[in-house]
Formats: C-alpha cells, sequence, structure tokens
C-alpha cells in the first residue's frame, strides 16, 4: 500500500514560506481536495479515495476554536495576581526573597520540592 504525508495547519496558520520534500501542506479546510489531488495508482480504488474523503468532510469542524488562547491568558492573570500576593502559582506555597550566586530573587519557600522563581521582579 501506498502512503501519502499530508500536513495540515489550522486556518489561522501563515503558510507562505513553509515547503516540505516529501508531503503536501494545506490547511485543514483542504484536506479533502489535497486527498483527490494526490497521484493515486491501483492499489487504492477511487472509491476507496472517495468513502476517505466523505469520512474527513463528515467530521471536519469549520469552527475555530479559541478557547486554548483564552485559557493560557486567564491562567497567565491568575498566576500574575497570586505572585502579587505571594503566593507560588505552581505549588501554592509562600513566595520569599532569597540570595543567590548571582543577587538577590524572588523564590517559592518549598525549595527544593518546588523550583518557582519571579523573573520579572527586580531586588536591590
Amino acid at each position: 500500500m501506498v502512503y501519502h504525508s499530508i500536513i495540515a495547519f489550522s486556518a489561522e496558520a501563515n503558510l507562505k514560506d513553509i515547503e516540505a520534500k516529501s508531503a503536501s501542506i494545506c490547511k485543514i479546510a483542504e484536506v479533502s481536495d489535497t486527498i483527490k489531488s494526490l497521484s493515486i495508482n491501483e492499489i487504492i480504488s477511487k472509491e476507496d479515495v472517495d468513502k476517505i474523503v466523505k469520512i474527513i468532510e463528515d467530521n471536519k469542524s469549520m469552527q475555530t476554536d479559541f478557547s486554548h488562547e483564552r485559557d493560557i491568558k486567564k491562567l497567565k492573570k491568575e498566576n500574575e495576581e497570586k505572585i502579587k500576593l505571594n503566593i507560588c502559582p505552581k505549588c501554592g506555597g509562600k513566595l520569599v526573597e532569597r540570595e543567590g550566586k548571582y543577587g538577590k530573587f524572588i523564590g517559592c519557600s518549598n525549595f527544593p520540592k518546588c523550583r518557582f522563581v519571579v523573573k520579572d521582579k527586580k531586588l536591590d
């Protein structure tokens, strides 16, 4: 049986300069058309290709899901709030001022079990 590699990106992807030597590259909405355009030898019949395309078409979502991006922004905001309250966003421990070989920094009081460090705050 012959296999063809297809790399499919989301609708938001920018495919200007993407190339692949041994794969077809397309957006998810174009997967069916890409499969149809591939050179098909006699090992797989046109009916089989049509079945595959139908399965993809029937299960393809045209809706863009931005919930992952929203979840990340929400988590980042929650973590910033915890840091302002001197709470470690990783384990819930207390954030304390520490001194290392490169100077003072804010880190988790549960070190070495938790290695969270605040990178944004500069201490003198």
